[in-house]
């Protein structure tokens, strides 16, 4: 597209992560990864034309909407425009006899059609109308131009801005309220600050970090024949509320964070499937963390994904926690740099971080808004991972392990959960310290902790891993040095 200079607010570098989304984007047109989608469903008397200002209203507020992205040169940029509209449709479903599968096959061509870095608005939104007051909205977008988190806000916005148009307001009116409102950090000003930071010392840092590591952490391929031609499968684990609260309860004694818990477990069972005390994996940060600044409430691509290592060697698990929070803290001062960089710099073998993990908290699902009540039925994404450990918190923990279906199949995803034999209530005696029958089943190797709960066991008794991993009828599982 040609690009008119008056029409331009802006031109900026590419973070590390939007570098690599476009280099995965170039060498592979006709993947989907990094393509996300989520369908919301809507009840009531949606007003159409509202709901397209709306979205053009939030494209107004958020520069990061309005970028396209050229590469002059080799060297990539995105530009922001003062105007670009986002992509909306709407069709009409309500005389189609299975209004869901059309649903579901528009889906799959938009993830067909993809994107086009340099030439695509990178964000669509299709509305489908199923009955009277029934209606599913479909938004699609490039990960290169928002993150989960900034998600959640222009999600938000849109909503705000179709209650305003609703209740009265005019266009007009809220084109005003935007140009006046006080400016916030803006994600070119994030840009900006990134490029200032000290890349030798970060760097330094995360070779530090991975010095001495040796092993390649990752899920062993599935034996049997995989099936099915989708790029992405996922399998599930919702913990129930009192589960939950347990968790909590935890984390709060342990002065932690879910995170915390969850990548270090997520640690072990790589460890456990490697046969090694030491495993690495990349984990996805928030990338906000810029000293003095607050970019919270900025849309855009911030996230960053970074090594997390997690060594046991003769610590307890508790001891353990306490280092990964510490490490956690520390690496923010660093987690803007190039994963492919800190790998190149730091780490001896090829291709030694294979898998990813995800913690989101910020998920926005339901609401009701004036005549319209709308919630998050489903979304999706992929990565060039092919597997990813996804937890997010909403009224429970939810885990998800996404997979590449050409390599492993979905029974040996679940087989992952470190032969499960323990149920709710051998945690709560656990937990109570009322049960010796629960331990003594995991020395005889008749029952397994699961993922989540091994952690919770051993740092309870502050024992080691190497007391807690125990295989069905094996030896004792010995940590390589």
């Amino acid at each position: 597209m040609g690009i008119v200079n008056n029409n331009i607010t802006g031109i900026y570098s590419l973070t590390p992560l939007q570098e690599g989304f476009l280099f995965h984007s170039l060498m592979n047109e006709n993947s989907s990864g990094y393509h996300l989608q989520a369908v919301y469903r809507l009840h009531g008397d949606l007003n159409l034309r509202y709901a397209e200002e709306a979205w053009q209203l939030v494209s107004e507020k958020h520069e990061a909407l309005r970028v396209v992205f050229v590469n002059p040169a080799g060297k990539p940029r995105q530009v922001v425009l003062r105007e670009r509209k986002p992509e909306f449709h709407y069709t009409d479903l309500r005389s189609v006899p299975d209004p869901e599968e059309q649903v579901k096959a528009y889906r799959q061509y938009d993830l067909t059609r993809g994107f086009d870095l340099f030439r695509d608005v990178l964000l669509r939104v299709e509305i489908m109308q199923l009955g009277d007051q029934d209606y599913k909205m479909l938004t699609s977008w490039h990960h290169i131009i928002l993150d989960g988190w900034s998600s959640s806000i222009i999600m938000a916005d849109f909503f705000g801005f179709y209650t305003e148009l609703n209740s009265g307001k005019s266009m007009e009116e809220l084109h005003s309220a935007i140009r006046a409102a006080e400016p916030e950090n803006t994600f070119g000003q994030y840009l900006n600050q990134i490029s200032l930071q000290d890349l030798s010392q970060a760097y330094a840092y995360w070779k530090d970090y991975l010095d001495g590591y040796d092993n390649i952490a990752c899920i062993p391929p599935d034996e049997e024949a995989p099936q099915g031609d989708e790029p992405v499968a996922e399998a599930e684990l919702r913990l129930s509320a009192e589960e939950t609260r347990m968790m909590t309860d935890f984390i709060h004694r342990q002065n932690i964070t879910y995170s915390t818990l969850l990548e270090t477990a997520y640690g072990i069972l790589l460890q456990k499937l490697t046969y090694s005390d030491d495993a690495v994996f990349a984990k996805v940060v928030s990338g906000r963390n810029i000293k003095g600044m607050d970019f919270q409430g900025t849309v855009g691509a911030f996230i960053n994904s970074v090594p997390e290592r997690i060594r046991c060697a003769n610590s307890t698990v508790r001891e353990l926690l306490q280092q990964v929070f510490s490490d956690d803290i520390e690496s923010e001062k660093y987690d803007f740099c190039s994963l492919a960089e800190i790998q190149n710099s730091a780490v001896t073998k090829k291709d030694t971080i294979q898998t990813l993990f995800l913690f989101q908290n910020y998920a926005v699902t339901e609401e009701k808004n004036g005549s319209v009540e709308w919630e998050l039925e489903d979304s999706r994404e992929e990565t060039n991972y092919d597997t990813c450990f996804n937890a997010f918190l909403n009224d429970v923990i939810t885990m998800q392990f996404l997979y590449n279906p050409r390599k492993y199949t979905r029974n040996n995803i679940m087989r992952m959960r470190i032969n499960s034999g323990m149920t709710v209530k051998d945690l709560q005696d656990v937990f109570g310290f009322t049960s010796p029958q629960a331990i003594y089943k995991w020395q005889r190797g008749e029952s397994m902790p699961t993922l989540d709960n091994m952690v919770v066991l051993a740092a309870v008794f502050d024992v080691s891993i190497d007391e807690i991993l125990i295989f069905q009828n094996k030896p004792r599982f010995q940590i390589i040095a």
